[in-house]
């Protein structure tokens, strides 16, 4: 088996392209940085044509490399049906989620390539296939002393006002908090700028610095989109440090590993958030150890075993 990274590789994918090439036969595709500038610019409707075809031209470059049966994972929507239409081959597509996708545009998939998701009601909307979380870092490794109570990192996407509610709620019965909110850039300029690997405003934090800071807290604080559902790579990671959830995501309820340390809030109302803030203090916020159970149950190598 041997499989196909496509698109911008951040940290966690180089970790993960780490993983599977002990086991399997991995290549990466990487969109330079002079290509995340020309995609940035093609926000902008006098760039957009000239965007499209750059980014065609390098899609087909990247086409003629892909191996015949190789499992092709994208990060970018938007490069998902152009790339699969230049592949003569049998396709397989992984994907985080659909959220960005449209009925028609997962319809056009299935006629294309066999579908893996990490979303399980999108699996069973769309009859595709289940791929479970996995886990990318050995979680001895961060063993830090406790900094504060509750933890978050994330983009704004709607979360400022809801975590701004939890925020007071904390102060108000003395927990401390580390909640690092980034910005989505949504102009041309915030978007050229964000492509810039010296800029400080849209900066992403490391995925290895984000673990540092996440296995410093007691509580993560996961609030998830709207339409988001299944098992999220954060409440994984959490748990694997031994973490307590607080979360807006109900469909946690489904999975065993789940079952104790979640705490679910619609983050709606601060009187709601305080009282569901107190039953976790009754309970006592800590941090529990990690069994071999749940890090073999999460297993990268399991996981990506179970393709075909």
């Amino acid at each position: 088996m041997n499989f196909h990274f496509i698109g911008w590789l951040t940290d966690y994918d180089k970790m993960l392209v780490s993983h599977l090439s002990t086991n399997f036969d991995c290549k990466l595709s990487n969109f330079s940085l002079f290509h995340r500038i020309v995609l940035a610019l093609g926000g902008n409707k006098y760039f957009r044509n000239i965007a499209q075809r750059y980014h065609d031209k390098m899609l087909w470059k990247i086409a003629k490399e892909v191996k015949v049966g190789a499992t092709i994972i994208i990060n970018e929507h938007f490069s998902v049906l152009p790339i699969l239409d230049m592949l003569d081959n049998e396709k397989i597509l992984i994907f985080r989620n659909t959220i960005d996708f449209t009925d028609e545009k997962i319809e056009k998939l299935k006629n294309k390539a066999s579908l893996y998701s990490f979303e399980k009601r999108d699996c069973e909307k769309y009859s595709i296939t289940y791929l479970p979380q996995f886990l990318l870092f050995d979680p001895h490794l961060y063993n830090n002393d406790i900094q504060y109570d509750f933890y978050f990192l994330g983009l704004n996407k709607g979360r400022e006002i809801p975590l701004k509610k939890l925020v007071n709620v904390l102060t108000l019965n003395d927990l401390s908090h580390h909640v690092i909110i980034k910005e989505i850039p949504d102009s041309l300029i915030k978007r050229g700028i964000s492509t810039l690997p010296f800029n400080s405003v849209f900066k992403k934090v490391s995925y290895l610095d984000n673990l540092k800071m996440l296995s410093k807290a007691k509580v993560v604080i996961e609030l998830t989109k709207e339409g988001q559902t299944g098992l999220t790579l954060r409440a994984v990671e959490a748990k694997a440090l031994g973490l307590m959830i607080l979360t807006n995501n109900k469909s946690l309820e489904n999975y065993d590993s789940f079952h104790s340390g979640v705490y679910y809030n619609d983050f709606k109302s601060e009187s709601s958030l305080n009282q569901t803030i107190e039953n976790m203090m009754k309970d006592g916020l800590h941090k529990g150890k990690v069994t071999k159970e749940f890090l073999d149950e999460y297993s990268v190598l399991e996981s990506f075993k179970s393709i075909n």
